[in-house]
């Protein structure tokens, strides 16, 4: 997880960048295994509790809204769109990707507008047809591209605090003070 940092800096989902690597040395993709519906029960219940934890109800939903857009899109000629959409959710690691891989906190945007921005990228090039020339999209891919874009936008300066003082401020209750290295711009409330 620490081989590709800059600065303490994460750039890269570590699985999706192994993924992605021994897909381009050796020819081996990835075997989603969990895109099964005996494991969607699984998925859902433990997604959807680390998606509490982490507070990342933005990045999925907003994923989830442009990759079944850009998914459905094509099929749209066709009656039976809701079967699909049905199949796509319950067959294809769309739900995992989101939940777990989706919401790396190392290697998303640190605000609200910008991880809503890196859901719909990595939402976009989800769809296994989106493609640049012959290179065609996958899962790690997509999420690779949304790693360099979390990190273009995301700070890159480390802060150090030096301890200087506590207080006790009720029972059980202590505030720690502490001296940035260098002055601190943030908005009241961060």
């Amino acid at each position: 997880k620490f081989i590709f940092a800059i600065g303490n800096k994460h750039i890269f989902n570590p699985a999706a960048f192994a993924v992605s690597l021994t897909a381009l040395t050796i020819n081996q993709s990835a075997s989603w295994w969990i895109g099964t519906a005996v494991m969607l029960p699984f998925v859902i219940v433990s997604g959807l509790l680390m998606v509490k934890k982490l507070r990342r109800f933005d990045v999925v939903l907003s994923f989830f809204v442009i990759a079944l857009v850009t998914i459905i899109a094509p099929k749209i000629s066709q009656n039976n769109i809701v079967n699909f959409a049905s199949k796509t959710l319950t067959n294809t690691p769309m739900l995992f990707f989101a939940f777990i891989m989706l919401t790396e906190p190392l290697t998303m945007p640190p605000t609200k507008k910008l991880r809503m921005v890196y859901g719909v990228l990595v939402g976009f090039l989800f769809a296994p047809w989106v493609h640049i020339g012959s290179v065609y999209s996958t899962p790690e891919l997509a999420l690779l591209v949304g790693n360099v874009f979390s990190y273009l936008v995301s700070p890159k300066q480390k802060l150090l605090l030096r301890f200087q003082k506590q207080n006790i401020v009720a029972e059980d209750t202590i505030d720690f003070i502490f001296q940035p290295d260098r002055p601190l711009t943030y908005s009241p409330g961060q």
